[in-house]
């Protein structure tokens, strides 16, 4: 091999890595970017401003919904509009979180259908929901909970 064939390979080899490199350095600062605006349009929830709230998560989602954050921000969706009593908006919300394959939030968002049917008076469908949760997600720290609601319809 000549010395022009390896100096050629090492140059293409060098500017692989470096484009590697850079790559990871821009994914890495998006998912510190995220994260920054998760936590501020969390905050905003926190303060009671859920319109705010609404369209910063909403921002988000519309950026990437492929974040291992996009399914919080999903159900906090659904926990802006349960905070503003419109129930309704709140179910759908919440049953999108059930869209996403991986998500910490499935079985909290489960909770909160029931909840949502039990402000809207719905009994049967509250019953459904709490029944689910139970059914689906068995180790889930709202199990005393929903029993607790079952036994009470």
């Amino acid at each position: 091999m000549s010395k022009h064939y390896f100096l050629k390979n090492a140059v293409v080899l060098l500017l692989t890595v470096i484009t590697l490199l850079t790559s990871c350095q821009i994914l890495t600062a998006q998912a510190a970017r995220f994260q920054e605006e998760y936590d501020t349009a969390l905050g905003l929830f926190n303060k009671g401003q859920n319109d705010k709230a609404i369209a910063s998560f909403q921002a988000i989602l519309d950026k990437s919904r492929n974040h291992s954050l996009a399914d919080n921000c999903q159900y906090w969706i659904g926990e802006c509009y349960y905070g503003k009593a419109q129930y309704h908006k709140a179910i759908v919300e919440f049953e999108k979180v059930f869209t996403y394959t991986v998500s910490n939030k499935k079985d909290d968002a489960q909770l909160k259908l029931g909840l949502c049917y039990l402000r809207l008076e719905d009994k049967e469908n509250a019953k459904r929901e709490f029944t689910r949760l139970l059914s689906r997600y068995p180790k889930s720290e709202f199990v005393n909970l929903a029993r607790r609601l079952l036994k009470d319809l």
